[in-house]
């Protein structure tokens, strides 16, 4: 707890550049220290760069936080959404890296994909949320065209036309919400627009459920979805409790898809490299090998605050300068323990550069369990 308080207060501090060391041998909870800390500095919105000297070390740190967090979340959250982990995200080499389903929400590549999906100008979310609009304002009239296509007596009746349409739209709709609900950062949505996904979800499943009642007939779907015409409603018989439900779980569906068409601040169309640039950019919390860092070199991102470096006695001082080197970087904790193997270097000429040292070698005494200040720019010198 000293550590991440110390770390915390050092985050706050805005004229302070610090590096901090988090030593001990294996046991004594170094990976449980980073995994609360990484959870704090979420909730500060601090950006953080993650990085260690393997993937398969990378792998292990981000999966104990994805644990934590997704535990913690179950006891705190309130819209009926499941864990957003668009702030989170892993880099690597998808064959290089043991990529687990759990994992896959918030690796980069498979995130990229499915955010492509989302984003065609064809059939993207814009697209979809506009075919439902036009499912529940037109399907009567897209099944009396269908009634004049057909010209058999056995026509499919009005209420199946009206389940398997409305299955395909609604499919849809959930389908591309959760992706952009899971997979993008906080920031794209308000709080209006979560509300709304939220209880858009909640009365498409409703209105489902509503459809699959044994009591309804093509005459009461067609009153309660208001797709009578006028002569036949003079006619009509008083309208049921399950046709007034309907009707008005339609026009509640259609006043949220209205207003998610509106509000929700997305782009229409675009390629995968630029989703790929969108996520490194807004991303709170980044893991990735120590060497893979040369990617955020190259994509326009926002500020990094935070640079932890786990394993660091792993990690050999040439890696480390490229996460280094990240601008605006304002502090850095080291975790490791410097008594555990160094890197192997097999190069006789590259085991006598002094860049292959580890970075824990001058850090600080030896100790059971201890947490320490470094000046950065001692580190940055040696």
């Amino acid at each position: 707890m000293d550590a991440i308080e110390s770390i915390i207060s050092a985050v706050r501090c805005r004229h302070l550049n610090l590096t901090k060391l988090i030593w001990g041998p294996p046991g004594t909870g170094k990976t449980k220290t980073v995994s609360a800390m990484l959870w704090a500095l979420a909730c500060l919105k601090c950006r953080t760069l993650t990085c260690a000297p393997t993937n398969v070390a990378v792998v292990g740190v981000c999966t104990r936080f994805l644990k934590n967090l997704k535990e913690f979340n179950k006891q705190i959250d309130k819209t009926g959404l499941p864990l957003s982990l668009g702030d989170v995200l892993l880099l690597g080499n998808k064959y290089n890296m043991d990529i687990t389903e759990e994992l896959q929400e918030v690796f980069l590549d498979y995130r990229a994909d499915e955010l492509t999906e989302c984003f065609s100008s064809l059939s993207g979310w814009r697209y979809i949320i506009a075919s439902m609009i036009s499912f529940f304002e037109d399907c009567g009239s897209r099944y009396d065209m269908l009634l004049e296509d057909d010209e058999s007596h056995d026509s499919v009746c009005f209420l199946d036309f009206l389940k398997k349409q409305f299955d395909v739209a609604a499919k849809a709709v959930k389908k591309c919400m959760m992706t952009l609900w899971l997979h993008l950062p906080g920031k794209c949505f308000s709080h209006e627009n979560v509300n709304n996904i939220s209880m858009l979800l909640v009365w498409l499943e409703k209105i489902d459920a509503l459809l699959c009642d044994g009591d309804l007939t093509d005459e009461s779907v067609k009153r309660g979805f208001d797709f009578q015409s006028t002569e036949n409603s003079i006619n009509a018989e008083p309208i049921s409790s399950i046709e007034k439900e309907l009707g008005g779980a339609k026009s509640l569906c259609l006043k949220l898809l209205k207003d998610l068409q509106n509000s929700l601040n997305l782009p229409v169309s675009a390629d995968r490299n630029w989703i790929q640039n969108y996520c490194m950019r807004n991303a709170t919390l980044i893991f990735c090998t120590a060497s893979s860092s040369y990617r955020l070199h190259n994509a326009t991102i926002a500020p990094l605050d935070v640079l932890i470096v786990d394993e660091a006695a792993q990690v050999k001082e040439c890696e480390l300068v490229i996460p280094l080197r990240l601008r605006w970087l304002k502090h850095v904790v080291l975790v490791g323990d410097d008594c555990q193997l160094r890197p192997l270097v097999r190069s006789q000429v590259c085991s006598a550069l002094p860049l292959l040292c580890c970075i824990l070698t001058f850090a600080g005494p030896q100790c059971v369990y201890q947490f320490y200040d470094i000046p950065m720019m001692k580190m940055l010198q040696h």
